[in-house]
């Protein structure tokens, strides 16, 4: 069975993320910019953020600026508590791991 990146659809969403946005996110802000262009999830799959979210949801990032970001994230995932329950929505998971880490 293909993950969500070998779909059809998926290719599409991603040639219209690339198409509104043709430049990495960080392009200027981060240092230089290297490598092929690549769409992020803002919020990602493994935590339960939508596969095709709307236009904030996904940014365009290049290579180097999209490892950055995923090594950071898995850094600074180290500190947070995460939240035990099942959740409904992706907002509602948010709000319960923001009180959580608030309380900490």
């Amino acid at each position: 069975m293909p993950t969500l990146y070998e779909t059809k659809p998926w290719r599409e969403h991603r040639a219209r993320v690339l198409a509104r946005d043709s430049e990495c996110y960080l392009a200027g802000v981060a240092g230089e910019c290297r490598g092929a262009l690549h769409v992020h999830h803002v919020d990602p799959l493994s935590e339960g953020g939508p596969a095709f979210p709307d236009d904030v949801g996904l940014v365009v990032l290049c290579a180097r600026h999209h490892t950055l970001v995923h090594d950071w994230r898995q850094r600074k995932e180290k500190t947070w508590k995460r939240c035990p329950h099942h959740h409904r929505t992706h907002e509602a998971r948010q709000q319960c791991e923001a009180r959580l880490n608030k309380a900490a």
